[in-house]
């Protein structure tokens, strides 16, 4: 408003979701704010949510722009056009006013822009994508500003739980309930709520209904909390739709088994959550939070423990999605491409490292950027962070391909490298092979290669190592496992096995299909 520059401003988060500073919902804040401003300008808030059309709304807001035109979308826009004091108009639950063409949110948030710079145009609502998902068009022109709020984390309840002090009545009552409570107690309610919803109001309705005791003097222990835990959320209508987040891991456990796998490992399902916690913006659930949201989907029957301490995903992708209810959540943590469990690691390293030894430190400590290795859809992708990111941005269904994919894993978990892989391994090879020019052909059709089409190997190569295969003119033309020794092919006969084929060249005309 000092700078006299249009601004629309779009607001989110989750129902709950509120200020530390003023301690208030979304649109309480912002009701706050206007009491700051005073007179200095026009405050108009229209609840989306409780108008019976789109025609009331104008009408509405007509009244305080103090208008007696007919309500219609071209004279409330005649209307702001004649503004000489700063008006700022919030809607709330903006999400009501969606229709099949969204002609009057899309004129909303241009009006500061293209009818005068003395409005200010804030919508608020719960969902985050909002503007992104049914206004894609905003882009074209000029998108409003984005403020999201996060749900509380433990921490946060249990400070604000402990420490609200206020005037009126009500925070004297939460400030008295919070000091008859002992700390356990308080611990356990902050961190269910905050494992359930985030949301603060919950928080402060369970310490309301703990305190109806008989002696309300008596410090409230974590029987009487978990008492009210399971009134507030046992019933129908609570139970009707996942809290955040369980739909959270739940998401995160239905792109780690698009390959049509349910079994989870644990210790995987962790880091991938940790991950989808950062892109999703929500904060992470640790210990015995995060057992608490893996509890609630055994008991709803979404997950199941298996044997090995590994987990079962016992519904299909419909069913998990329709659970979710959020195409938002499920399109980025679809997005995400996984790192590598330890155990995928582990194969991974090692079957490099039978090839190039000890030089795979060197795909890892690169002086032009960080990389990384990623899992998507059973292949192992290698490349930059930066071009990782970027694929992030696609869903994970329609991604075919980023970076360079060095293998899969198959469906007994053993993982294999693909002729893709020869440009990492061809100049840090630690065992090689030179054929003739007239054994070539027969390696580049998927035959082994004879002691006899061999010219020359590396000195003491040892039986099972992984080697490189190259012509005479140093050129890489796959790779494959010794079937003998250096030591060993010197003293075979000529038709001897000496290198097992596992992928060459040829394979990028043969298997084309296959390799990405």
């Amino acid at each position: 408003m000092s700078s006299k520059k249009p601004l629309s401003v779009y607001i989110s988060g989750p129902p709950g979701t509120v200020v530390l500073f003023f301690f208030s919902g979304k649109t309480a804040t912002l009701k706050r704010v206007t009491e700051y401003f005073g007179t200095s300008a026009i405050f108009t808030i229209c609840n989306c949510a409780s108008v019976t059309s789109q025609t009331k709304l104008i009408e509405e807001i007509l009244s305080d722009l103090k208008s007696s035109t007919k309500p219609s979308l071209p004279s409330l826009t005649s209307a702001l056009k004649d503004l000489r004091k700063h008006f700022v108009l919030i809607l709330d639950e903006i999400d009501h006013l969606v229709s099949k063409t969204n002609s009057f949110l899309y004129a909303a948030f241009q009006w500061p822009y293209s009818v005068n710079n003395k409005l200010t145009v804030i919508g608020v609502a719960n969902s985050i994508d909002l503007t992104e998902r049914l206004l894609p068009k905003l882009k074209l022109a000029e998108p409003p500003k984005t403020l999201v709020f996060g749900p509380y984390s433990k921490e946060n309840i249990a400070k604000i739980l402990k420490n609200k002090i206020s005037d009126d009545a009500v925070g004297c009552l939460i400030l008295m309930l919070t000091l008859a409570m002992d700390a356990a107690a308080l611990e356990l309610c902050s961190r269910k709520v905050a494992a359930m919803t985030g949301d603060l109001r919950t928080a402060l309705h369970i310490v309301k209904q703990t305190r109806n005791v008989k002696e309300p003097s008596t410090p409230q222990s974590c029987r009487e909390i978990l008492g009210v835990l399971n009134g507030v959320y046992s019933s129908p209508l609570a139970r009707a739709r996942l809290p955040l987040q369980p739909r959270l891991i739940l998401a995160v456990a239905l792109a780690m088994t698009s390959n049509k796998k349910n079994n989870l490992n644990i210790n995987s399902l962790t880091n991938a959550y940790h991950r989808a916690c950062d892109v999703v913006k929500v904060p992470r659930l640790e210990g015995e939070d995060f057992d608490a949201a893996l509890q609630i989907l055994e008991s709803q029957s979404f997950l199941a423990p298996g044997s090995g301490g590994k987990l079962l995903l016992q519904v299909n992708a419909p069913i998990a999605r329709q659970a979710i209810a959020d195409n938002a959540m499920i399109a980025q943590v679809s997005g995400l491409n996984l790192p590598l469990t330890n155990e995928e690691t582990e194969q991974v390293f090692a079957k490099l490292a039978s090839f190039i030894g000890d030089n795979v430190a060197l795909l890892i400590e690169r002086a032009d950027g960080d990389y990384c290795f990623r899992n998507h859809k059973e292949r192992v992708y290698y490349c930059s962070e930066n071009l990782m990111r970027q694929a992030g941005c696609i869903a994970r269904e329609p991604l075919l391909s980023f970076g360079t994919c060095l293998g899969k894993f198959t469906k007994s978990r053993k993982f294999h490298l693909h002729i893709t892989a020869l440009d990492y391994l061809a100049p840090y090879a630690k065992y090689r092979v030179w054929l003739k020019p007239n054994a070539e052909q027969q390696f580049l059709y998927g035959n082994n290669i004879l002691k006899s089409g061999i010219a020359r190997m590396t000195e003491g190569i040892p039986t099972h190592a992984g080697i490189v295969v190259y012509n005479m003119s140093d050129m890489p033309l796959g790779f494959g496992v010794a079937g003998k020794g250096t030591v060993d092919s010197k003293r075979a006969d000529p038709t001897a096995v000496v290198v097992l084929h596992q992928c060459d060249l040829g394979e990028y005309i043969r298997s084309e299909s296959t390799l990405t």
